[in-house]
């Protein structure tokens, strides 16, 4: 029983289409990635994705082709991260990705996400938005209060490339004020 009960749990952190984590497995485990690397002099940045015209593939081609999509989507994240990178699908069509980075703006790891999804199999194309901030800034105890502050402003920021032309990339720079992550 225990053991049965342990894998419900394992699953409760999982997304059961693309096996990617969930939004509570990926605060879970952005907690653990902070733990791993704090005090380094390096950033956490949080990557926002969201699929361009989704409905219109689903709608055009069926929610099954939808699903083959996402699940494609999910591999191409995972095939172009870091092994150590936090890969979660958020809902829908939106995924996030938390990774430790050299650098306070992520354009090259966004970029490369962005161009893997577009040379998938489904002619899907995505917008993409980061946000960041350094390590040394962030204390153990607001590991979660700041992890939804940057997937907020990579959200905002993923927005806003939709606006301007889907298929693109926005950053917020990272943040250098403590108290303007929470």
């Amino acid at each position: 029983m225990v053991h049965i009960f342990g894998i419900d749990l394992l699953r409760a952190d999982r997304d059961p289409l693309t096996g990617l984590l969930n939004r509570r497995g990926f605060n879970n485990a952005v907690r653990q990635l902070f733990t791993a690397h704090r005090g380094e002099n390096n950033y956490l940045a949080v990557i926002m994705i969201d699929l361009d015209r989704f409905k219109l593939l689903n709608d055009t081609h069926g929610h099954a082709v939808g699903d083959q999509a996402l699940v494609a989507v999910a591999a191409a994240l995972q095939t172009h991260t870091a092994a150590r990178a936090v890969i979660a699908r958020a809902g829908g069509e939106e995924f996030l990705v938390a990774e430790i980075a050299p650098v306070p703006e992520p354009v090259a790891l966004a970029e490369a996400l962005r161009e893997a999804i577009a040379a998938g199999p489904y002619s899907t194309t995505a917008s993409v938005g980061t946000a960041s901030i350094s390590l040394r800034q962030v204390d153990k105890d607001s590991v979660e209060s700041v992890t939804a502050h940057l997937a907020s402003a990579a959200d905002l920021a993923m927005y806003q490339a939709k606006r301007d032309s889907r298929n693109g990339f926005g950053g917020v720079p990272a943040t250098r004020d403590r108290q303007a992550v929470g």
